[in-house]
């Protein structure tokens, strides 16, 4: 009813004010129609009864928001600070300028760069403010046209390494956390957190040499679903072989030339290579990243039911 209800009011919304409402702004038009509707008679229930529909649950409601908001809002505030610093010391224009220039040479040289500083600006800060400063600092270095990068592929890369400054020393909060929960050495934690999560460290590199994981082709278009399929299946076989590679156990333990085997299938899948099969977004080498994890799969299968 209450679904309804929404639609219903963001469809009026829409008509009743389309100058002012587009058909994207209309849902949340609808929200707040719905929030003043149910708070207008709940507050007419209350007088004819003289007692509370909701029993207090209205106002525990924005009470419970509010809490949840000003951490998030303070944050906000705090990242406006920092912007402003930013602007008026440089920061914003050198950062771009010294990064820029890599990209003329070699794409990936830019990429390490914008890791390394998005790993430092993302230390200590929950996600939104993290967003917000790399955004602000490193999202101008995206929209120079050497890069060619799809715009939303720029800022999910920037986005997931500011995150991934949790789990990377120095100052890894999420492993400092645990460590106080486990009692462990604080250094030691977050050096087996960076370990462990190494592997993620290669899916933001994906979403720019393979756009079509964010459902998008090269030109920042809608990507063929065949593409967006072989894309999927080149990520899951590099990250797979990557951390069999790494653990060094895949339903067995593996010896050091299997695992070396498990690195180059991992180098096959993970590379960027543009001679794909039909349009599918899988090319030969990802095929021979894959025959090598088959491979590898298989001799353990085998190792592990002789063991048996």
């Amino acid at each position: 009813m209450a679904a309804v209800a929404w639609a219903g009011l963001s469809v009026l919304a829409r008509v009743v004010f389309p100058q002012q409402i587009g058909w994207g702004e209309a849902p949340i038009a609808g929200l707040a129609g719905l929030l003043v509707v149910l708070v207008v008679v709940s507050l007419l229930i209350t007088l004819w009864n003289g007692r509370s529909l909701w029993n207090g649950r209205i106002v525990s409601l924005v009470r419970t928001t509010a809490v949840g908001g000003t951490p998030l809002v303070a944050a906000a505030a705090c990242v406006g600070i920092i912007i402003g610093l930013v602007s008026r010391t440089g920061i914003g224009t050198g950062v771009p300028a010294a990064i820029i220039p890599l990209a003329g040479n070699s794409l990936f040289l830019a990429l390490l760069a914008i890791m390394g500083c998005s790993l430092v600006l993302g230390m200590g800060l929950p996600s939104a403010v993290s967003y917000l400063l790399l955004a602000t600092i490193i999202g101008p270095v995206f929209t120079d046209p050497a890069l060619g990068v799809p715009i939303l592929a720029a800022h999910l890369f920037i986005f997931y390494f500011g995150m991934m400054a949790m789990v990377t020393p120095p100052v890894a909060l999420a492993a400092y956390a645990t460590a106080s929960i486990a009692g462990a050495d604080v250094m030691r934690a977050s050096l087996a957190a960076f370990r462990f999560s190494l592997v993620g460290f290669t899916l933001p590199y994906m979403f720019v040499y393979r756009p079509a994981l964010c459902l998008m082709n090269d030109d920042g278009g809608p990507a063929a679903p065949l593409a967006v399929v072989g894309a999927v299946a080149a990520a899951i076989v590099g990250i797979v072989a990557l951390a069999a590679g790494m653990a060094g156990y895949l339903n067995a333990r593996l010896s050091w030339p299997m695992r070396l085997v498990c690195f180059a299938a991992a180098a096959c899948a993970l590379a960027p290579d543009s001679l794909s099969i039909l349009g599918s977004g899988f090319s030969f080498v990802d095929l021979a990243g894959l025959a090598m994890l088959v491979g590898v799969a298989v001799a353990c299968r085998r190792q592990s039911h002789v063991a048996a």
